[in-house]
């Protein structure tokens, strides 16, 4: 008995005093629970604003009108879909059309339709996929990551698709049953009944439908601030607008460049470690862009129409700066490639063997990277990279170099070398800065 409560006044004491839990960086999770909301000083809020119990009626009903291969919508998807589903689904529907600017036509013979879509054949297949997916895995969370996955990866349709079912845990023989079966092309018609009916007709795609209405201005702040339009939207107590819409407001983001050379010390030495930790730290008030070309000099052949590199640390250099270009073509969402750059920069070999090694642990197709560094597109992209990095003002005379939000002097490189963290929280202007940031503000 004597033990039993000596162990029951040492539970009480880790309840209440030695189990503290810290405030997540990301201001989405701040209402998870009590207890986190809590240590993030936010309890009020929450129970105002977020555990407020919500009908299905309050909801926002979100509709996209899209095509599998239109470059816009799959930016669209990409950037405002994907970000609005991360942040506020718990006050949104979110119901995808895949059809876009296709025509149908009924073949009686097969009593089938045929349908014919604006970027060829491929997009039709690509639209198909998705129809039948949206049909047997209806709930967001069971679809979302798998459209995500395939409108952010380029290659052939139908290895993206199965890929992507396979991280998605999606029976892709099921999908691929569908896409060759009667209901699958009655599927796709039912779509396209559904976006020609609609009032007003689309003219474009993505076409945004908000509660079943269209307009040309809701439709351009959709594409700039997604989230910022839905919580507008909403109708309980204006819940966004005093606190989800200001924690989520992507205006204030810091905007961070760096222009650095693979195999250059210092940079490496920046991006394992201020890089890293930032991106690890607060990334929900920073945008950081990477730019892979640094001191390297390019001379364009006229015989063979490609530009030659010339690096500062080598032709190994060059390689490993066109391998993370073409990275960041096949997959530019932060999440996707920074471990692969973390990987590359923190690991000493031969360049090849590295990438290929740092692919494979953070789920690249390494196949594909080396495919785009051997293709035109690949001298495409380092060439582009070359022009950004020439075109800088001031001209850049090191690497690393780093602008925020566009602008660049020496008092911020060198800040930025020794706390990177600081310099993106004191140049923050939104009005709920992350935890970490509270020290140097």
């Amino acid at each position: 008995m004597y033990m039993s409560l000596i162990i029951s006044i040492i539970l009480f004491l880790l309840v209440n005093n030695g189990l503290t839990i810290d405030c997540p960086s990301s201001p989405s999770k701040w209402c998870e629970t009590k207890e986190i909301a809590q240590a993030c000083d936010v309890i009020e809020q929450c129970e105002a604003y977020i555990w407020k119990t919500r009908t299905e009626s309050d909801r926002v009903n979100l509709s996209i009108y899209y095509e599998t291969l239109c470059p816009d919508s799959r930016k669209f998807i990409t950037t405002q879909v994907w970000n609005t589903y991360q942040s506020i689904l718990d006050i949104v529907n979110i119901t995808f059309v895949p059809y876009g600017n296709a025509r149908e036509l009924y073949r009686p013979e097969t009593k089938l339709y045929q349908f014919y879509c604006q970027h060829g054949a491929e997009e039709c297949y690509g639209n198909l996929i998705h129809t039948c997916i949206l049909n047997f895995y209806p709930k967001s969370e069971q679809h979302m990551s798998f459209i995500y996955c395939t409108e952010s990866t380029d290659g052939d349709v139908e290895t993206v698709a199965t890929q992507c079912a396979q991280k998605s845990t999606i029976d892709f023989d099921q999908i691929t049953a569908c896409t060759h079966s009667r209901l699958g092309n009655q599927l796709q018609h039912a779509y396209a009944v559904q976006t020609e009916s609609l009032q007003p007709p689309h003219q474009y795609v993505p076409w945004i439908t908000l509660n079943g209405e269209h307009t040309d201005d809701m439709q351009k702040q959709a594409e700039k601030d997604l989230i910022g339009l839905i919580c507008k939207s909403y109708k309980v107590t204006e819940q966004c607008k005093k606190f989800v819409w200001k924690i989520h407001d992507r205006n204030d983001k810091v905007n961070f460049t760096l222009y650095y050379e693979t195999l250059c010390p210092d940079c490496r030495h920046f991006m394992t470690t201020q890089l890293l930790k930032t991106y690890q730290t607060i990334l929900d008030i920073i945008n950081i862009t990477i730019v892979p070309y640094g001191n390297a000099h390019e001379t364009y052949d006229s015989t063979t129409h490609l530009y030659q590199f010339v690096c500062q640390h080598g032709p190994d250099e060059c390689l490993g700066n066109l391998i993370h270009t073409c990275v960041l073509n096949f997959y530019p969402a932060i999440e996707q490639y920074m471990p692969f750059v973390n990987c590359t920069e923190s690991t000493f070999g031969d360049v090849k063997t590295v990438a290929s090694q740092c692919a494979e642990k953070t789920k690249i197709d390494f196949s594909k990277i080396t495919a785009c560094t051997n293709s035109t597109l690949g001298n495409q992209l380092q060439h582009a990279y070359a022009v950004q990095t020439e075109n800088l003002q001031p001209p850049h005379k090191y690497v690393p170099w780093i602008t925020v939000n566009g602008q660049h002097t020496e008092e911020m490189e060198h800040e930025a070398e020794r706390n990177l963290i600081k310099l993106i929280c004191k140049t923050y202007k939104g009005s709920n800065p992350p935890a970490e940031c509270k020290k140097y503000i």
